[in-house]
């Protein structure tokens, strides 16, 4: 009869533990480098082992599962101007319409000739 190994969180339900951490932290550490999220949050992975034991105590079902704890993503902000056009329609825009556009395009092509 050969050695047999006792269950440890290397074979545990053939390796599945291994597999769902490692996957698990891919997502973290992406999430870490996501420089939309906020750098100081904490993250976290939880793995958790049900074992339920038969009637006569000489077997059980294991169940593995794994969840991440991620940083949200920042919320973006910036201002939207509202304004009319000439038949009343309200009107939602990025910049503001009632300030003049100034020409810096054509003020750095005239420079650039210089």
């Amino acid at each position: 009869m050969g050695e047999r190994s006792r269950v440890d969180l290397s074979n545990l339900s053939g390796g599945a533990a291994n597999d769902y951490f490692a996957d698990a932290m891919k997502k973290v550490l992406a999430n870490i480098e996501d420089i939309n999220t906020p750098a100081k949050a904490v993250r976290g992975i939880t793995l958790t082992l049900k074992i339920k034991p038969s009637e006569d105590r000489l077997t059980a079902e294991t169940e593995i599962n794994v969840s991440t704890k991620l940083a949200a993503v920042k919320p973006h902000s910036k201002s939207m101007f509202f304004s009319r056009d000439e038949n009343g329609e309200l009107g939602a825009f990025e910049e503001n319409v009632k300030q003049e556009i100034l020409p810096f395009e054509a003020l750095a092509f005239e420079a650039a000739k210089v």
